[in-house]
């Protein structure tokens, strides 16, 4: 048994089914045992978005399929005529090469990782600060004096982008960055209990939408809204609680 079903298959191993809400499974030395559960409910679209690994699937829907299909559509909404589209490390790169490809613009490998770290849910600036640093070093000849796409998959407080731009264009020597988001503005915290700041963190509880863009320091922010985000995914049984006003 596992979170998700890349664990079982990265192991060699077959994946039988999905565990049902409140199940209880046993296993012995003799049998396996289950027992109770309900319905499925709504799957966590964040998980989806950002936490889960693209070659898993979430009660049989393909992680991967759901971040291209976000990507297309961003690729729709996006205004500005980049000469590169690069994404942010790591969960950002998978939508970043989608969109690239819909643009018909180049997708640059601009960072280089020290080490791998998810940043986006720790609740302690410094140490959100220590992942990003050391997960996103420029490749300066990648963006240096080119108009830049960075895409990121979705935006908690904004820290990681805003360091992130600022790389860019202090180290990198980027002319012009523009950001594309593959999600919403989440707004909640967690109703199940997944690690994030407080809602008085999250950027869209404080600055104003026409503002966001200023407060990030980019020439322009992209990102899908509550309405579409669903239906991309009208058919997967997705909550996206976290993300509603």
């Amino acid at each position: 048994m596992a979170t998700e079903s890349a664990a079982i298959e990265v192991l060699g191993g077959e994946v039988r089914r999905s565990l049902a809400p409140g199940e209880t499974v046993r296993t012995t030395a003799l049998s396996v045992e289950a027992t109770g559960g309900g319905d499925g409910g709504p799957i966590c679209a964040l998980e989806l978005i950002y936490t889960a690994r693209p070659d898993s699937r979430i009660d049989g829907v393909e992680v991967a399929a759901v971040r291209a299909e976000l990507a297309k559509r961003l690729a729709r909404k996006i205004d500005a005529d980049p000469d590169a589209v690069v994404g942010v490390p790591e969960t950002g790169s998978y939508y970043a090469a989608h969109i690239a490809a819909a643009l018909g613009k180049p997708y640059l490998p601009a960072f280089v990782a020290t080490a791998r770290g998810r940043s986006a849910l720790l609740d302690e600036l410094r140490e959100r600060q220590a992942v990003i640093q050391l997960k996103a070093n420029v490749t300066e000849s990648a963006v240096r004096g080119k108009r830049v796409l960075l895409v990121d998959d979705s935006m908690i407080s904004g820290t990681t982008l805003k360091l992130i731009t600022r790389l860019l264009r202090e180290k990198g020597g980027a002319l012009e960055i523009h950001a594309a988001l593959a999600a919403p503005l989440l707004r909640r915290r967690c109703p199940h209990g997944v690690k994030m700041p407080p809602e008085s963190h999250m950027i869209a509880n404080w600055v104003r939408p026409e503002d966001v863009k200023g407060v990030l320091e980019v020439d322009s922010l992209t990102y899908l809204t509550p309405g579409e985000l669903e239906e991309a995914v009208k058919h997967k049984r997705v909550g996206t609680l976290c993300m509603r006003p």
